[in-house]
């Protein structure tokens, strides 16, 4: 699964290794930048992610989601149905983290821009 306002380069071939590997329900990919406050946010031990926050006053690092998500099935078993909107971020990714059973994949030698703005989707067309 992937958000639709980033532009991603990055080895899916490893990242599907490190998900299998690792057994979660769900694995993110995770890139460093020098703003987290404005992203979602993982507080990992290793490679697990303990807690995800949603755009934190305080990140506990610089390492973000990406916006892209490997995903068993097993994930529509923490899906709340019965709501009429449900954000991954917020709703079901807290769940799975409780349960030990959401990791994180830093991407190395990739590349990744924001475009959920003007100003940022005009500087990925100017650095892409």
């Amino acid at each position: 699964m992937s958000n639709g306002d980033e532009l991603k380069e990055l080895d899916l071939d490893a990242f599907k290794k490190f998900h299998d590997h690792h057994g979660g329900t769900a694995s993110i990919a995770l890139v460093e930048v020098p703003n987290p406050h404005e992203y979602g946010v993982p507080v990992m031990e290793g490679y697990k992610i303990l807690n995800f926050l949603e755009k934190p006053e305080n990140p506990p690092s610089n390492m973000i989601s990406s916006g892209l998500y490997l995903l068993n099935p097993e994930i529509f078993n923490h899906a709340d149905f019965s709501k009429d909107y449900i954000m991954i971020e917020k709703d079901i990714f807290p769940k799975i983290a409780a349960a030990d059973k959401l990791f994180g994949f830093p991407v190395k030698n990739g590349r990744w821009f924001d475009c959920g703005t003007f100003e940022r989707w005009s500087k990925a067309i100017e650095e892409w």
